[in-house]
């Protein structure tokens, strides 16, 4: 489910729980209870789940990028990196 809240984008995501502990991996976590895993950067670091904001962000987020493309009726293939000083509201769990 995805939900729009102002300007905040909230993504649910359910799955049966026949798929739990069955090596399911990727950006939402490993469906297997164990929070340490969770956090795997695109290049293997594991980063962990207690860590600041910050560090979640640029350490596994970042890795995480990917192209979205929202359509507005205009093209823009120009893409812009966050502001150095720019740390988002996270919320895990």
């Amino acid at each position: 489910m995805i939900t729009l809240r102002g300007y905040q984008l909230d993504i649910a995501v359910q799955m049966p729980p026949e798929l739990k502990n069955t090596g399911i991996r990727g950006l939402l976590g490993n469906y297997n209870d164990d929070d340490s895993d969770d956090l795997v950067s695109s290049s293997g670091q594991t980063v962990d789940p207690s860590s600041n904001e910050e560090t979640i962000y640029y350490n596994f987020g970042e890795t995480c990028e990917s192209t979205i493309i929202i359509t507005t009726g205009q093209r823009n293939s120009s893409r812009q990196k966050a502001a150095s000083h720019f740390v988002p509201l996270l919320r895990i769990g």
